[in-house]
């Protein structure tokens, strides 16, 4: 897929890799301790800041779902607690991902198209936001960059070894996030390019992934209640909207990403037409079936059986489309490259400074500094849902807290409510009988609204 635009060879390509490396550190550690925790990442601090038996024990039975990064932050953790400290594995697991697609990029077309992917994810906003944050999606999206490039190796020189290494890996992408699962599908669809498709690898690869993704399947298929009911159905104008966020943030980037991808594509489909069955007609397809196996499946999924369609679950398709991006401004002519080349820069440094421009999910830091400064000896404090007293453990570890289902419990003549008000998380905000039990002991005498959090405070009248 490449062309005479410039040099496939030489330093050139490395320098430019290394800088979207570097670039990519820098987007990322830009402002990273700016916003506070929200109540996803708070989660996260809550699981392993306990016990290592009990935290073990939570993540293997209750939260396998992103257990890689559940294990690899309960021993970062122990290293420092500020936000920006906690958040930089994160923004590690995003970083890396630069190189591996530059690598990537160069074993299925060339050096210059590994270079300008690598810059188009270094530069995407969706990388650097998810890179900021206590989540596995940086890491997630690590893992099936490193798996394709693995696949690509095994399928170079098949042998065990290499078949099983890329098992492995991809397995723990699932691992890290289900919707990874998907890029392993565009994976094994993409080997029926091949001719002959490449049996061993395909055998050893499907045992060995079989054994290792058994007990995340039955996790899933056993979990009892649902963890994505807060996930609704988008109308046609959501949809594109979530559509341009995976393309970079915007309309914008729908258009100059988008576009050079659709570009792309159809240089792929061109050289599969030209050359079936070559291991050239695989490169070309591999990343046209990753970026639209798992949209077209996670789409399909939100109409038509249950509601999947959040762009921070298909940050894992951006490599897919930096590498697109890459065979079209490979392919056009000199000018119209540079052009598209600066289209894409200002684009995506716009979106990552909206990125910054983003205030605070939900502003738990400030929320919790003022029931802090308020509060009395003996005041109690319950938080909606439940699960979120994970944020006020990590800004107000002094302040007493009380489970929503042990109001009766309550000592003190002033109680404060904290209550998420963005969304409540899966299950009832609060036990049944709440609200009347409050309303039976205390009356509410002050109200104080954050970003997306409501501070009540009650007193015993």
């Amino acid at each position: 897929m490449a062309t005479a635009t410039g040099t496939s060879s030489g330093r050139g390509p490395v320098l430019v890799a290394a800088a979207a490396t570097a670039a990519a550190a820098g987007l990322v550690a830009h402002d990273i301790g700016a916003k506070s925790l929200w109540y996803d990442e708070a989660f996260t601090v809550g699981l392993v800041d306990r016990p290592l038996g009990d935290a073990l024990w939570r993540i293997g039975n209750w939260e396998l779902i992103q257990s890689p990064y559940y294990v690899a932050f309960l021993a970062w953790h122990e290293l420092g607690s500020s936000e920006a400290f906690l958040r930089l594995l994160s923004a590690g697991f995003a970083v890396t991902t630069v190189p591996v697609v530059f690598a990537l990029g160069r074993r299925l077309a060339d050096p210059w198209t590994g270079a300008v992917a690598a810059a188009v994810v270094a530069g995407h906003s969706l990388v650097v936001q998810w890179g900021q944050q206590l989540r596995a999606y940086s890491l997630a999206t690590l893992l099936v960059a490193l798996a394709t490039l693995l696949l690509v190796r095994a399928v170079e020189r098949p042998t065990t070894g290499r078949s099983v290494a890329y098992a492995a890996v991809a397995a723990l992408a699932a691992y890290a996030h289900v919707v990874a699962a998907l890029v392993v599908v565009a994976h094994a669809l993409s080997l029926v390019v091949l001719r002959p498709v490449p049996w061993r690898v395909v055998k050893v690869a499907a045992l060995t992934g079989a054994v290792l993704v058994a007990p995340l399947a039955w996790f899933v298929l056993t979990r009892q209640g649902d963890p994505l009911d807060h996930i609704g159905e988008p109308s046609g104008p959501e949809l594109v909207s979530t559509l341009a966020d995976i393309a970079g943030g915007g309309t914008r980037h729908l258009v100059v990403l988008g576009g050079l991808a659709v570009v792309g594509a159809v240089v792929a489909a061109g050289v599969t037409r030209r050359r079936p069955g070559s291991p050239e007609a695989w490169r070309a397809a591999l990343p046209v079936l990753w970026l639209l196996v798992p949209v077209v499946a996670v789409v399909g999924s939100t109409y038509t059986v249950k509601p999947l369609l959040l762009a921070r679950y298909l940050v894992v398709v951006v490599p897919a489309l930096a590498l697109l991006v890459a065979v079209a401004v490979r392919r056009l002519p000199r000018a119209v490259a540079a052009v598209a080349l600066v289209a894409v820069a200002v684009v995506s440094l716009q979106g990552v400074a909206d990125w910054y421009e983003v205030g605070s999910f939900e502003d738990w830091r400030t929320a919790v500094a003022s029931v802090e400064g308020s509060a009395r000896p003996g005041d109690q404090v319950v938080v909606l849902p439940g699960r979120a007293v994970a944020a006020v453990r990590y800004y107000g570890p002094e302040l007493r807290t009380l489970s929503p289902g042990n109001l009766g419990a309550a000592t003190g003549d002033r109680l404060w409510l904290i209550d998420r008000l963005s969304q409540r998380g899966p299950g009832p905000s609060a036990p049944p009988g709440f609200d009347e039990r409050l309303a039976e002991g205390y009356v509410l005498v002050e109200e104080r609204r954050f970003t997306n959090l409501d501070v009540r405070l009650y007193e015993r009248p």
